[in-house]
């Protein structure tokens, strides 16, 4: 992708390249239907 930035005139200096990142470890998967927020919005299943 910098390249492709560069290709279009960009100055190769004032181009910055972060690299993909998650969370994966702070994110858990839960059930449909078992969080609060699920209960109190009514989303159960794939209602939505």
């Amino acid at each position: 992708m910098r390249d492709r930035i560069v290709a279009k005139g960009i100055l190769p200096e004032r181009v910055v390249v972060l690299p993909p990142w998650s969370h994966d470890g702070e994110v858990n998967m839960i059930q449909w239907g078992g969080s609060d927020f699920a209960k109190r919005t009514g989303w159960t299943g794939n209602s939505w």
